[in-house]
């Protein structure tokens, strides 16, 4: 080792720490995350020494492979959604003077033991009547739910149980996480005749929204909103939020929409064209079976599966959405690798698209299936009229443009450019890790700086399709996930050229997983729309707003 090579305090070099930390993600997955903390130093720029584990990258993500089986896993020991924790994070006595709480969730200095909880852990509309509902708690001993602030900037606050201690002096406040589910929330709608606008401000509040925030998305007041959740009541007999939450909860627990051995399923794709030179293009069909053809290049959790509210905003749009799955993954078998393997998959989606009777239609790419979606636009740009890239994954044509991407997705992508077989752990790592119940840990770490996008996989109904899709993702091999980050490692610069037809950029207002400066240059850069309006989250546009994706898809009317 070159004794010019950094080293960790102990004189030890650290690439030579590096190599011991991929070794032991053998074992444990969730140290993936201190690879990266070891490899800060190191990835400072392309010359750094990380390329000189190249070889030992490849061969712990071949142990990987021996200590935990992906390939034809089930996945059912994917845990379905994090509820409620088992301890109070916060403690208050009747005055809400603060008695204890948890100091890695509160993170604020004017939270103290012994002194009255600030004005900002209140919801500043129901701060009267969540105080006097603590209060209440310790005299009737009847539990409920409010929402609280976690830190003086914190806009969207988190639900807590509450409950008075055995021998009635304090409450303890627990966190919880309520699901929405599309299914229920229809049978919700059905058995309680709500209007489409009262099941909104239901599915706003059940995910974690606010009266506010409500407001704020419709574009009305406050007050009009508040007006609207009290007639929302009085039409349910209930009286306030806290009530609406329970009412919700209770009948989703009693319906039991989704199946006990539901998370036993795997998925089964019944759709696979067979190419002449026995290659396989394996596809899901989703919205309208009559509508106007969208080819939709996937990401890599979701896969080429829709959630029900995508499924849905599609065939709205009146489209027939068809989604091959990306080289390597689940069926679909694939050639080469980088550029190459995108082309490759490009020309072969000619003769698919021939059998499946498609002249004319429209593209969408979602952030990883981007570059493939750029891929088909140069191959077949003449069969296509327009075509939305959400949130995509771009090119980074310079080491130093990498430090507009978020640290969660820019540390792997340098460590996977200075050596290629770090895809391979990365990759590995993460869905070991996912199998042994540490999925949270990799999500938090990736959407770091991103919490609106952290809050979709704390969904069940995400986290079910994300369990479903890997089953089918890992059916007979693991490299196409891996190909796919060597690829967005990469420069792809040449896969975004000579497109002539009109693309929209469509990302986060406030997207800092990718910059928005990152996507402007991008767009001027090749000539493409941006469309940053979306609000609720950064990069997960499909599901923040699949309806306003898909209308952007609609054909042109003559």
């Amino acid at each position: 080792m070159s004794q010019n090579a950094p080293q960790n305090d102990g004189g030890e070099p650290l690439v030579d720490r590096l190599i011991r930390e991929a070794y032991s993600i053998t074992s444990r997955p969730e140290r993936l995350i201190s690879l990266f903390e070891v490899a800060e130093p190191q990835i400072d720029g392309p010359s750094s020494d990380v390329s000189k584990a190249q070889w030992h990258f490849e061969e712990a993500g071949r142990l990987i492979d021996e200590v935990v089986p992906i390939v034809g896993n089930s996945f059912s020991g994917f845990e379905p959604s994090p509820g409620m924790s088992g301890e109070a994070q916060l403690i208050l006595d009747k005055d809400c003077r603060v008695l204890d709480f948890d100091g890695d969730l509160f993170k604020s200095g004017d939270l103290r033991k012994g002194q009255t909880a600030p004005d900002w852990i209140w919801d500043p509309i129901e701060r009267d009547n969540d105080q006097k509902r603590v209060a209440n708690c310790l005299s009737s001993r009847e539990p409920g739910f409010l929402r609280l602030f976690t830190r003086p900037e914190d806009k969207t606050g988190r639900w807590f149980a509450i409950q008075a201690s055995e021998k009635g002096k304090s409450v303890a406040l627990s966190s919880i996480q309520f699901q929405w589910r599309e299914r229920t929330g229809e049978k919700f709608r059905e058995a309680l005749v709500l209007t489409d606008a009262e099941l909104a401000l239901t599915r706003h509040l059940v995910s974690g929204g606010t009266v506010r925030s409500f407001a704020e998305q419709r574009g009305r007041s406050v007050g009009t909103a508040r007006n609207q959740l009290k007639i929302l009541c009085r039409k349910l007999a209930i009286n306030s939020q806290q009530e609406l939450l329970m009412l919700y909860t209770g009948f989703a627990h009693s319906l039991q929409v989704m199946d006990d051995d539901a998370k036993d399923r795997s998925h089964f794709c019944a759709r696979v064209f067979r190419e002449e030179d026995g290659q396989r293009i394996a596809w899901e069909e989703h919205g309208d079976p009559a509508g106007f053809p969208v080819i939709y290049f996937h990401p890599f959790f979701e896969g080429a599966l829709f959630s029900d509210e995508q499924n849905a905003a599609a065939r709205e749009a009146g489209l027939r959405v068809l989604a091959p799955w990306r080289p390597y993954m689940g069926e679909t078998t694939g050639n080469y690798s980088r550029q190459e393997m995108v082309r490759d998959f490009a020309r072969r989606l000619g003769p698919f698209l021939e059998a499946q009777g498609i002249s004319r239609c429209n593209v969408l790419g979602a952030t990883a299936g981007g570059p493939f979606a750029m891929g088909f636009l140069q191959e077949h740009g003449a069969r296509v009229s327009k075509a939305v890239l959400a949130a995509p994954s771009i090119p980074f044509p310079k080491w130093s443009d990498l430090k507009e991407v978020a640290p969660g997705f820019r540390r792997p992508l340098q460590l996977t450019r200075l050596a290629p077989a770090f895809a391979r752990i990365y990759v590995r790592a993460t869905v070991a890790g996912t199998l042994k119940g540490k999925f949270d840990t990799f999500i938090d770490d990736f959407y770091s700086e991103s919490p609106k996008d952290r809050v979709y996989y704390a969904n069940s109904d995400i986290r079910d399709l994300i369990r479903r899709c890997a089953t089918y993702t890992f059916i007979s091999q693991v490299d196409g996930p891996s190909e796919g980050v060597v690829l967005e490692a990469s420069d792809f610069s040449d896969l975004c050229r000579e497109i002539d037809v009109p693309v929209t950029v469509a990302v986060g207002k406030t997207s800092t997983f990718i910059s928005t400066a990152a996507y402007q240059k991008f767009c001027d850069r090749f000539g493409f729309e941006l469309d940053n309006e979306f609000h609720r989250s950064g990069q997960l546009v499909m599901h923040d707003d699949p309806r306003r994706i898909f209308s952007m898809l609609r054909p042109a009317t003559s």
